[in-house]
């Protein structure tokens, strides 16, 4: 773990970065890299399926539905922008516990 998730929150939503890896062995939304979320996927990083299954996880991670997670940026890296629909505060609660969470 290294700092903690920098999440912006906007009225109705918030925005923070993920640090994605690829073809992990388990599928988990916890622990960070430098500011961002630690995202592992089972899926390789081609034609979307990476940043479908990051899109997924998170949804179960943070208890919301899937159409409230959205890319915003970093469709072809590790790192990325994700934006998620709801109740701010409570999201940037979830998002940090899971950032503070040790990797496994």
């Amino acid at each position: 773990m290294d700092a903690a998730v920098l999440i912006r929150e906007l009225a109705d939503a918030v925005e923070f970065a993920v640090h994605v890896r690829p073809r992990s062995r388990r599928e988990q939304a916890r622990g960070s890299r430098s500011g961002a979320l630690a995202v592992r996927v089972r899926v390789p990083p081609a034609d979307g399926q990476a940043n479908r299954a990051v899109c997924r996880v998170l949804a179960e991670a943070l208890e919301v539905p899937a159409s409230a997670v959205r890319l915003i940026a970093g469709a072809r890296s590790r790192h990325k922008r994700i934006r998620i629909e709801g109740p701010s505060q409570e999201l940037a609660a979830r998002i940090s516990a899971l950032g503070s969470a040790p990797e496994n």
